[in-house]
């Protein structure tokens, strides 16, 4: 497997611009909030939805001359970090956890930078089923990284409960 430093050029600078203004809703997302700031969720909400559009551009091929999907270190766990993102984002409207909108956020961030870093290479279909197998495959590994972090939460709701709020080890 390689992992080549080439950012996609197709599209001239639109990408690096998305990615950027992503990674800085991302990073207002990620600031503590006080009670009355009202600004981090929203700021969540832009950058998830800005990340979809370059997961689209990047991994879907819209925009690009050469047919297939573009799969690599950096678009794969930038997908599956947005997956992640899409569980919080629903469970959220429920129960707010401003701790984790912080982490994901930071998360968020580091991947969207990582997949404009390391594009991957297109892979052409040689199926028609070959890119539902592809997303079926991420969306799994997202729902697993999405249960970890239920595992993690509910390990720490335990803990405090009990009187025992130390790291998890």
């Amino acid at each position: 497997m390689s992992l080549p430093f080439a950012p996609v050029a197709t599209l001239g600078a639109a990408p690096l611009v998305l990615a950027l203004v992503a990674t800085l809703a991302y990073g207002v997302a990620a600031l503590p909030a006080r009670q009355d700031a009202r600004l981090p969720a929203p700021a969540l909400v832009a950058g998830w939805l800005l990340h979809a559009v370059l997961l689209a551009l990047d991994i879907g091929g819209w925009g690009r001359g050469e047919p297939g999907a573009r799969l690599g270190f950096g678009p794969v766990l930038s997908l599956t970090v947005w997956l992640v993102l899409a569980v919080h984002t629903v469970e959220s409207r429920f129960v707010p956890l401003p701790g984790v909108r912080r982490v994901l956020a930071i998360n968020g961030a580091i991947v969207v930078l990582l997949a404009w870093a390391f594009p991957g290479e297109v892979r052409p279909s040689i199926s028609a089923l070959a890119p539902l197998h592809w997303v079926l495959g991420v969306a799994s590994y997202a729902l697993f990284g999405a249960a970890v972090l239920h595992a993690t939460m509910l390990d720490s709701a335990a803990r405090q409960m009990r009187g025992r709020s130390g790291p998890v080890s």
